[in-house]
């Protein structure tokens, strides 16, 4: 189906409105295709990061189309770049760490703690660990994936999200999950509040990392976006085309 522009969808929900629609907007494919060429490049995921929450924190960057609305969907897209083979990658998306799109992953789900009794991988541990793991293995060109601005929404204490088991193979972990009927019952505008306070705390991370690779190519994206009930959608389900869950930042810091 054809995706829908996000005029309507800023105005609804009280974001920034576009002139002329969405016409033209780049692939984020052919983006990171080429970007991975440099010989010293850091690529920042931001899962779940939708463009025009982006823009209205930090007014910086470019919207890309995502080939994907959901993060398994987003890997299989980019197996198609050879040269992630030889990145590095610190993920704290267990999808990631699963999936082996890339050469090296040093995994963040023992890095788990309760933040306002909700658990989450707090933004600062990602990062220390990226600058830690990079300087151990010297790698050149490498990913750091933080959960971030997608849910648990700890600085919010948001319950609409239950807690559940998950299987880890080296120990029991926890994971949160939500279904669109959960969803459903949440209040937008305090759903909408709590996104951009998670997207707010993880720039302080991304800030710190593009501080630390200054000379380096760095470039700040997402795999998808969220819906706040644009379409009758709620969160980021697969095999989605509106552009509230595909199109996403892009900015070479």
């Amino acid at each position: 189906p054809r995706s829908r522009g996000l005029g309507d969808v800023y105005k609804r929900q009280g974001y920034l409105s576009t002139e002329g629609g969405w016409m033209g907007v780049r692939s984020q494919i052919e983006a990171l295709k080429e970007v991975v060429t440099y010989p010293r490049v850091l690529i920042v995921i931001l899962d779940a990061c939708r463009w025009d929450v982006w823009w209205s924190v930090t007014k910086r960057g470019v919207p890309v189309r995502s080939p994907a609305s959901q993060t398994n969907d987003w890997l299989k897209a980019v197996r198609s770049i050879e040269e992630f083979k030889s990145f590095g990658c610190v993920a704290a998306n267990p999808l990631v760490v699963q999936a082996g799109v890339f050469g090296q992953v040093v995994s963040c789900l023992n890095d788990w703690e309760y933040v306002n009794d909700i658990p989450t991988v707090p933004p600062e541990k990602v990062m220390w660990k990226a600058l830690i793991w990079q300087r151990m293995r010297g790698w050149k060109k490498f990913v750091v994936w933080f959960i971030q601005p997608h849910g648990p929404y700890p600085l919010d204490c948001m319950p609409v999200f239950r807690v559940a088991r998950f299987l880890d193979r080296t120990r029991g972990g926890r994971r949160l999950l939500c279904t669109q009927d959960e969803l459903r019952l949440v209040e937008i505008d305090r759903w909408k509040d709590a996104y951009r306070r998670n997207l707010e705390w993880v720039l302080v991370s991304v800030r710190q990392l593009i501080r630390a690779y200054r000379g380096w190519k760095v470039v700040v994206t997402s795999d998808h976006g969220e819906c706040f009930g644009e379409d009758g959608i709620f969160g980021h389900p697969g095999g989605v085309d509106v552009d509230c869950v595909r199109i996403v930042p892009w900015w070479e810091a």
